[in-house]
């Protein structure tokens, strides 16, 4: 999911540019939920989400756990969303993870091609 502060230009219809309409546009605090990707609506939770220009993982309890980000003008964040994966049972040392690819890179989730769930009791 993108969140982008990108107030204070407006396109030009006429001249086909971006236009300043505003030098000095606010600050903007945006929020954004694991639900708001088309594809994890039906999945419950729990959540990661990794911040790419934090480089920050948060867990999420479930889909509609929403997070926030503020953004001066002309700023950026690429939040990642990714299910919570458990192999093993919880109360007995299982392991929970999350594939969220390449941290790195802006698409990470984009480096996954597959993520086979593993029963490490047996």
């Amino acid at each position: 999911v993108g969140l982008f502060n990108s107030q204070g230009v407006a396109w030009n219809f006429r001249t086909h540019e971006n236009e300043v309409v505003s030098r000095s546009p606010p600050t903007l605090t945006a929020s954004t939920k694991a639900h708001d990707a088309e594809n994890l609506k039906g999945i419950s939770g729990p959540f990661v989400a990794f911040r790419h220009r934090q480089n920050r993982l948060e867990f999420l309890k479930d889909g509609s756990t929403t997070i926030e980000a503020t953004l001066d003008p002309k700023q950026w964040e690429i939040v990642t969303f990714v299910s919570v994966r458990q192999a093993g049972s919880e109360g007995a040392g299982g392991v929970s993870w999350a594939p969220i690819g390449l941290a790195d890179m802006l698409n990470s989730g984009g480096s996954i091609l597959d993520s086979t769930e593993f029963d490490i009791d047996g």
